[in-house]
């Protein structure tokens, strides 16, 4: 997990209402207030009455909705009377059957993703459709007036049929109730209904869509057209919507809500209160292995996390995928269920909650888990869950863990002391192990020495003496310090610029090491050997001798070594055989 972070002090002001207040009302009138301004505009945002909201705006789809309004009126009662009627009997002309098809399969697919992915059920048939003059700058208002689930099923892994089947009962659609009220501030009366309770025969649809349009005479073009369409409808924020309503007192009460909706006193209350928290966190590796109930493998700021929230921080976790949100969510849940203390775990996505009732499943702990997933309708799957649920806890067996912690408990302070030590900054130097070795690793190869400095001499070497000595050799060097003297060496203002220059430099020595100073040593000593001279260890005086040599060699390329012949007369005659 890359991040856990609640930011303080960062809510945002609803409507631009400010906490302070300055009309001189109490804080307890400007927090309830400041939560009514909030809920309203959260309930808006749930509701969401715009064009997306297929509730309000409904718009006929190429393949994802399906009219049965003209099919044969005997199947359509059969099917408001809650028995399942196939495709195939709703639409016996082979062409419009085709057409069907592909329209119940879409249907079918759609609705069960949204059940998979999300947990809801969004097949609905729909009676009647409501029409009023739309508000500029948004659709054609069409909306749904009755609603009642309904479920395809396809016959056959080739679904050439379906059977269609309606289930639970007919109600008015609150998304447009809830419309005509927050719209136009219209309450329709439903006890002028004239209704035996169920609304499933024509005489008790048709009573609905006169009661309606009677009570929403004022809504300026407000009409009911006849129409049944099976299809897939967004029917999941509304109950949020009433929650939020009813849970008004509660939601004033909490300092985390009023503070989200702008109220500076629940704010500072959660300053003070997370501070003290934030302090009282104790180290993950420092908490006793038998208060620890980590189902999963967790890092540090995984193990931070739990421990936030066992403090009773609010908080929220961030990390891209793949970094053990899931893993966190589990051992987590396991940790709050072995206190004793029971956890509601909600996603928008059920794939998110599959990822962690499978973790929980893996480590033998699926029975602490009571999944709402398919809704609490079927009492009998409520009580075999509860049944199986209990029976699995009753079959547990008690484990004496003690020398198994004792032992862990034992390992893992001598990581901690191992830890310690590696990373304690050590004087004089002020250096940890660590850091050392960090700093060995990244130095160069030929920066390195086989001096070593020990004992005392290291202990006087402390930070500021380096330091100097650091100074003065950056002086030194400035001046010049490192540069060679004015000499006839050969080797004087042999200056190297380059990586290329250097490595010439280096071969041309090694040659002259290994093969030229060698051939040479033994070419004078054997020539001093030949002509009787003494020869000096000393590079330096071989010069004179080789510069004898050399002067030998010039005369003898001139003069005869044999002499002039005697007898010869004539100082002519005495050059002419003397030279050659």
């Amino acid at each position: 997990m890359s991040e856990s972070d609640l930011d303080h002090g960062s809510f945002s002001e609803p409507n631009g209402l400010s906490a302070g207040g300055a009309d001189g009302s109490t804080s307890s009138e400007r927090r309830r207030g400041l939560v009514r301004r909030a809920l309203d505009d959260w309930k808006k945002q749930l509701v969401d009455l715009g064009g997306r909201n297929n509730l309000l705006y409904y718009r006929d789809l190429k393949v994802g909705t399906l009219d049965i309004a003209d099919c044969e009126t005997a199947h359509v009662q059969t099917l408001l009377e809650g028995r399942s009627v196939t495709l195939s009997r709703l639409f016996p002309d082979p062409e419009r059957l085709d057409d069907a098809r592909r329209r119940a399969r879409a249907i079918h697919k759609k609705a069960l993703e949204h059940f998979e992915e999300r947990g809801i059920e969004t097949l609905f048939l729909a009676h009647a459709m409501a029409t009023w003059s739309a508000s500029i700058g948004r659709g054609t208002p069409r909306a749904p007036v009755l609603l009642r689930p309904a479920i395809v099923n396809p016959r056959g892994a080739a679904q050439d049929d379906f059977d269609l089947v309606l289930t639970g009962e007919m109600q008015i659609s609150p998304t447009l109730l809830h419309f005509l009220e927050s719209e136009f501030g219209l309450v329709p009366d439903q006890s002028q209904l004239e209704l035996d309770g169920v609304i499933d025969t024509p005489r008790e649809l048709n009573e609905v869509v006169r009661w309606l349009k009677a009570e929403a005479a004022a809504v300026p073009g407000f009409d009911i057209s006849t129409e049944m369409v099976l299809g897939t409808f967004s029917y999941m924020k509304l109950p949020m919507v009433r929650d939020l309503e009813d849970a008004y007192e509660v939601l004033v009460a909490h300092d985390l809500v009023a503070a989200l909706a702008g109220d500076d006193d629940a704010r500072e209350s959660l300053r003070e209160r997370y501070s003290q928290v934030a302090a009282s966190l104790e180290d993950p590796n420092h908490t006793p292995p038998a208060d620890e109930f980590l189902i999963l493998d967790a890092d540090s700021s995984q193990n931070y996390a739990i421990n936030a929230v066992l403090a009773g921080q609010d908080l929220i976790v961030r990390g891209p995928p793949g970094t053990g949100k899931s893993q966190t969510i589990a051992n987590l849940i396991a940790t709050l269920a072995a206190r004793g203390q029971r956890v509601l775990f909600v996603a928008e996505k059920r794939a998110a909650i599959e990822a962690v009732l499978r973790r929980l499943d893996q480590v033998g702990l699926a029975d602490l888990v009571f999944d709402l997933h398919g809704g609490v309708a079927a009492r009998r799957q409520v009580a075999q869950e509860l049944a199986r649920s209990l029976g699995a806890t009753g079959t547990i067996p008690l484990n004496d863990r003690r020398t198994e912690l004792q032992q862990l408990e034992r390992r893992r302070d001598e990581l901690n002391s191992r830890t310690e030590a590696f990373h304690c900054r050590r004087e004089p130097w002020g250096v940890s192990v660590y850091e050392a070795q960090v700093g060995v690793i990244g130095t160069a190869e030929t920066a390195r020495t086989d001096f070593r400095l020990r004992g005392d001499p290291l202990n006087r070497l402390a930070k500021e003496v380096f330091r100097d000595a650091s100074e003065n050799l950056f002086s030194y060097a400035g001046l010049g310090g490192f540069t060679l003297a004015s000499s006839d060496s050969p080797w004087a203002n042999a200056y190297v610029t380059s990586p290329d220059e250097a490595s010439d430099a280096i071969d041309t020595i090694a040659r002259i090491r290994q093969h030229t100073l060698p051939a040479a040593s033994r070419a004078v000593r054997a020539g001093a050997s030949e002509t009787s001279m003494n020869l000096s260890d000393r590079l330096d005086d071989w010069r004179p001798l080789i510069d004898l040599w050399r002067g030998v060699a010039a005369t003898l390329a001139v003069f005869s070594p044999l002499g002039c012949e005697p007898g010869a007369s004539g100082g002519a005659a005495v050059r002419r055989r003397c030279l050659r």
